[in-house]
């Protein structure tokens, strides 16, 4: 009991100690990242991208299956225990804290202090990130100019990429080779990026309750892994697994993993890659536009294989918040479709956004807004290199 106590206070004790510093040190979060967070990734990061599948899974199993086999030894070990009752819930109520602690020192070293170094872009002696004013004529001239960089880069967009018979963005390369070149590819113009990237990882066991829960990728600091859903539309799986690299490098910021992830997209010359990512970033343009007769307009230019796509992702997500059921007559015909909202999916997706907005708050970031605040970064580099043009 005593040397478990003496654990729990040193575990506790240094986890807040990194908590405090981190929150009120951007120069010390900053020197971390850059040293002592590296080592991690060379280290864990690297055993750990020695397994093709998600290690990450695993341990989450293993940590529920030690907590589920605790719960029980301790309800036995309680009921066998008579008149010594009170000093087995206590060891076994410590005994749980330590792993709690011991989960949470972990987070703090693998990913905690990272959310408060200092941001990607930042104005020299401030750990401020560049921040501006924009107009609608801005955007839409933002807009305008990537729309004509991405028809130069994709002449001939039908043969550039494949698509199935329904005509939607169908992956042919593999993410995990072609995504950690890019984040090294993009990493040359960024040195602070450059880490050991390991191969992005599908998640397969848990992928219905992921998409249940509207999640299409998570990084596992516990493993240093970057995970996308498996199930997911192609056309999101590329953006998504370079977002979760990001993270892997030490930028958990969700504004800078998705604009990073934009820029390792269109810097990484592979055309699927490409086609995600700026798919992903027209997506944010329009969904962020106050003006709707601007959006509309928007919408309207896109290419005729990014509406398609657009719909195949939306007929996704939102799909799993109903369930449909086919009615056919005694001839096999179709007479009726019966559409119904799927409660429990519903539910498992309202935690998750709550928890994931809790979460990102705690952590100093504007909750789930916080994702398409990577328009504030990509209106203000593009209209800086429009005007160097």
């Amino acid at each position: 009991m005593k040397k478990l106590l003496i654990y729990l206070a040193v575990t506790v004790g240094l986890s807040a100690i990194l908590a405090v510093v981190s929150r009120f040190s951007t120069s010390f979060s900053e020197w971390y990242s850059m040293n002592i967070y590296r080592f991690f990734v060379g280290t864990v990061g690297r055993f750990f991208g020695f397994f093709s599948f998600s290690a990450g899974e695993f341990y989450l199993i293993f940590v529920l299956l030690v907590l589920l086999g605790g719960l029980v030894f301790a309800i036995v070990k309680t009921a066998r225990s008579k008149g010594k009752r009170r000093r087995v819930l206590a060891i076994s109520a410590v005994a749980a804290s330590c792993i709690g602690a011991t989960l949470f020192l972990q987070y703090m070293l693998l990913c905690g202090i990272n959310y408060n170094r200092q941001a990607f872009l930042y104005i020299e002696h401030s750990t401020g990130e560049i921040s501006f004013e924009r107009t609608p004529e801005d955007e839409l001239r933002v807009f305008l100019h990537m729309l004509a960089e991405f028809e130069e880069a994709f002449p001939d967009l039908e043969n550039q990429i494949t698509t199935d018979a329904n005509g939607f963005f169908v992956k042919t390369s593999d993410v995990s080779e072609t995504a950690p070149a890019a984040m090294a590819n993009l990493a040359k113009a960024f040195p602070r990026l450059d880490v050991r990237f390991s191969q992005p990882k599908p998640v397969r066991l848990f992928a219905e309750l992921m998409s249940d829960a509207f999640i299409i990728g998570i990084y596992w600091p516990y493993t240093l892994e970057a995970n996308y859903n498996s199930i997911a539309p192609d056309s999101e799986r590329g953006i998504t697994a370079l977002h979760e690299l990001v993270h892997t490098a030490g930028f958990m910021r969700e504004n800078e993993a998705n604009f990073i992830a934009f820029l390792a997209a269109r810097e990484s010359g592979d055309a699927e890659l490409m086609y995600s990512g700026y798919l992903f970033a027209f997506e944010m343009m329009i969904r962020n536009i106050a003006d709707e007769f601007t959006a509309a307009a928007m919408r309207e230019m896109l290419p005729g294989q990014m509406h398609r796509d657009r719909e195949n992702q939306r007929n996704f997500w939102l799909g799993r918040l109903h369930s449909v059921d086919v009615v056919f007559d005694s001839e096999g015909e179709v007479i009726d479709t019966i559409v119904s909202e799927n409660p429990v999916a519903g539910a498992i997706q309202d935690a998750s956004s709550s928890m994931n907005d809790l979460f990102l708050r705690v952590q100093g970031q504007e909750g789930t807004v916080s994702y398409s605040r990577m328009i504030d970064l990509l209106y203000a580099t593009e209209l800086a290199r429009i005007d160097s043009e």
